[in-house]
């Protein structure tokens, strides 16, 4: 078995220098280096030698880097003392990320997550986990959020928007670490997917993958008038192949179905839950309310349950 282990030490480093300028005087600024950028924001974020998305945040409260706005100033063709700012210092406190030693349960659990509603990328080197806001909400902060802390002994940031809940953490060491230990894809999923290698020879990780895979990735849903379906979903080939071997493995007889890898027997839908035990609520208010009252409640009983 591998043993892997690194602790992002704190480090010292000089507190970068930003700008703070007006609102309005920072629109002037960026509108008129972009009009001398051939009027493009990917052209003006080159010539800054920054992401267009950082450019973007300048335009509302984001603070400037001294660098950058010198640099801005010249593109525009005026100087720094045609406008009134302060300087100020901010403070960066580097994260103290740790690794888990060995895979184990709670790492399989949450590859099966990033695998499903998952996004691991060097863009800020980040990882991303989001749900649905009403649906997923307790199971993003009552179960990922504390799988994520205990393994990377660090804790994400909640955020939430009009349709979408997600917990999201920075460290260059724990993506390089996902990337290069368990394949996991950086930037796009679709057609790169695959169960680790580590994870399908042993039984009891398989298992904890496929929790989290389907708490975030599958569904059950009303196959004729007294039976279920259960499903999970993906748009790679070879990950619904590695899917389909996994829950054979399982003693299960899944059936592939064009995106979707389904179980059909009853008996088979009830083992499932029995043995990989879902810990996202909106999958066991439905089984449960099925399994005793024989029948699927609607999105809005749902919805009462788990908020």
């Amino acid at each position: 078995m591998w043993r892997y282990y690194f602790i992002l030490r704190r480090y010292s480093i000089g507190m970068p220098t930003c700008i703070v300028l007006s609102l309005s005087d920072k629109q002037k600024l960026l509108d008129l280096a972009r009009a001398k950028s051939e009027g493009s924001w990917t052209e003006l974020a080159s010539r800054l030698g920054c992401s267009k998305s950082l450019v973007f945040a300048y335009t509302q409260k984001t603070k400037i880097s001294r660098r950058n706005f010198f640099r801005l100033c010249e593109l525009a063709g005026l100087v720094s003392t045609e406008f009134e700012y302060t300087t100020i210092n901010v403070k960066n406190e580097p994260r103290i990320v740790t690794l888990p030693k060995a895979l184990n349960l709670r790492l399989s659990e949450l590859l099966g997550i990033l695998a499903g509603d998952g996004h691991v990328s060097t863009l800020k080197y980040q990882i991303h986990i989001c749900g649905h806001k009403r649906l997923d909400r307790e199971y993003i902060i009552g179960h990922v959020v504390p799988l994520v802390t205990s393994l990377f002994g660090t804790f994400p940031f909640i955020r939430e928007n009009k349709a979408t809940v997600y917990c999201r953490f920075y460290s260059k060491l724990a993506v390089l670490f996902l990337s290069s230990r368990f394949g996991i894809p950086l930037g796009k999923k679709k057609g790169r997917l695959r169960i680790p290698v580590a994870i399908r020879s042993r039984r009891s990780l398989l298992i904890a993958y496929l929790r989290g895979l389907f708490d975030t990735d599958g569904s059950i849903y009303r196959h004729h008038k007294h039976s279920l379906a259960l499903d999970i979903t993906s748009v790679s080939p070879n990950f619904r192949k590695d899917v389909l071997a996994a829950l054979m493995r399982l003693g299960f007889h899944p059936v592939n179905n064009g995106k979707n890898i389904q179980l059909y027997h009853q008996s088979e839908i009830h083992r499932f839950f029995a043995l990989v035990k879902p810990a996202n609520d909106k999958h066991l208010i439905k089984y449960r309310t099925y399994s005793s009252l024989g029948y699927l409640p609607r999105a809005s009983e749902i919805f009462a349950a788990v908020v």
